[in-house]
């Protein structure tokens, strides 16, 4: 049961073409009231029988008028009583409606209100943060306990937080860990992550963005390899490329040396990838070549083995590469793959392996990047120099000096020529799948800086 004893009106003036608040002014109860004003009426002795802290949730209406409401509400009528509005010009009677409508009718929401506020302090946080342990919101509990610097506790309602289709608390707890930089938080993060705390192991790339977050940057590349690895075993190839790609980036950016095993794994996806643009634009040569690399690598492509080897079959085959085509053939007649051969490929490969066709045209050759010595353009490890050699990533052939450009985006290298016959049919770089257009692509003639070696050998 409440009594009134006093109250106060304070008039809340909109911007007619915003709608949010702009100044307040002390109003009389008789005054009238402009459409476009909410009137805010602060009962004094309106208790709700809760902690003091509970009258905070006023300050979820920033902007900062009602906060200035809310901070004279405390002043001219005490802590222990809740504030309430009345707006006369919705509704025929005045009908008091709890703050946290407010801000929903400015088009905000409560939770998020009070963040926009310019002189919120880490007080007024904590306060809302409590407010939400006290109703068991543990998602808001941990943004607003995080937002207050209270990291721990943010940790703790983050990982209490029911999980989403989007898994928005995991997400949050990396940001809460990464802020905290603390090696308990951390391991207790990594332990939920791994399911050692509830026996659920969670997916792989949440521990990759915790690494990040903490710049551990060897830890998160050896966490990208394996989910990498796992997209690559599902045939998700061109996720798998794209954690490579992206983990390769940061690698780069931070000057840290790129895994070999991350180097080598993202040039065979790559070059699978590059299969599909060349063949689509009939140049089965291309194609050819870098199937050739993809079915010498086959064990990374264990959901696809024989639709890749049939592919490569086919393709080498057109290309007039008619021994590395009986190769394959051969490889196919294997008891393991021959029956999940597609039956209309199948008599036609099992008759280049009755009679075989040993011809292939040869490779042309041309230099090594570091030491000139002359190797077949697609090899990627000179015998000259036993240097691994940086590839083009519109063909998948080694570099040459005197035909260098690079992805304005990405800034990973390509044959200028190459690649500006390539954006005659696409319009993205094959890397980092950013538009690329052809009259940005500049010819480098020294290209000594990109011939660092940034991969450990």
């Amino acid at each position: 049961m409440w009594e009134k004893p006093s109250s106060m009106h304070l008039t809340l003036k909109s911007c007619e073409n915003s709608g949010k608040p702009t100044a307040l002014a002390t109003n009389d109860m008789a005054d009238k009231k402009p459409d476009n004003e909410l009137t805010v009426q602060l009962w004094a002795g309106f208790t709700l029988g809760v902690s003091p802290h509970f009258w905070l949730p006023v300050l979820h209406l920033a902007p900062l008028a009602l906060k200035q409401a809310g901070h004279m509400y405390c002043k001219c009528a005490g802590t222990g009583s809740w504030p309430w509005y009345s707006d006369p010009t919705c509704c025929s009677r005045s009908t008091l409606v709890g703050v946290e409508a407010l801000p929903r009718r400015l088009g905000l929401h409560p939770a998020e209100a009070i963040a926009g506020s310019e002189d919120t302090t880490n007080e007024d946080y904590q306060s809302i943060a409590l407010y939400f342990e006290g109703e068991k919101k543990h998602f808001q509990a941990g943004k607003f306990f995080l937002l207050c610097g209270q990291y721990a506790r943010a940790l703790k309602h983050f990982l209490k937080s029911p999980n989403t289709d989007d898994n928005l608390a995991i997400e949050m707890a990396i940001e809460t860990v990464g802020q905290a930089k603390d090696e308990v938080l951390t391991n207790q993060l990594i332990d939920y992550l791994m399911g050692e705390s509830d026996g659920l192991p969670k997916d792989a790339k949440y521990l990759f963005r915790l690494y990040m977050a903490l710049k551990q940057y060897p830890e998160a590349a050896r966490t990208a390899i394996i989910i990498a690895r796992e997209e690559q075993c599902a045939g998700n190839y061109r996720n798998a490329h794209d954690v490579l790609f992206s983990m390769y980036s940061e690698l780069k950016t931070q000057n840290i040396k790129i895994p070999s095993e991350m180097a080598t794994n993202l040039m065979i996806l790559h070059s699978y990838i590059l299969v599909k643009i060349h063949v689509k634009c009939g140049d089965h040569m291309k194609g050819a070549r870098m199937l050739i690399r993809v079915a010498n690598n086959i064990s990374k492509f264990p959901s696809h083995i024989v639709p890749i080897l049939t592919s490569t079959v086919i393709e080498c085959h057109r290309a007039g590469l008619k021994k590395s085509s009986f190769g394959f053939a051969a490889m196919l007649m294997r008891p393991e793959y021959r029956n999940k051969i597609d039956l209309k490929y199948k008599k036609k490969i099992e008759a280049m392996v009755r009679r075989p066709d040993t011809s292939e045209l040869e490779e042309l050759t041309t230099p090594c990047p570091y030491c000139e010595f002359l190797l077949p353009e697609c090899e990627l490890l000179c015998p000259g120099c036993k240097n691994n050699l940086p590839y083009c990533i519109a063909t998948g052939r080694h570099m040459v000096k005197d035909d260098w450009t690079v992805c304005p985006h990405c800034d990973f290298p390509a044959l200028y020529s190459e690649f500006r016959n390539l954006l005659q049919n696409e319009s993205t770089c094959p890397m980092c799948s950013e538009k690329v257009n052809i009259v940005n692509l500049k010819k480098i003639a020294d290209c000594t800086s990109y011939l660092k070696l940034d991969v450990e050998q």
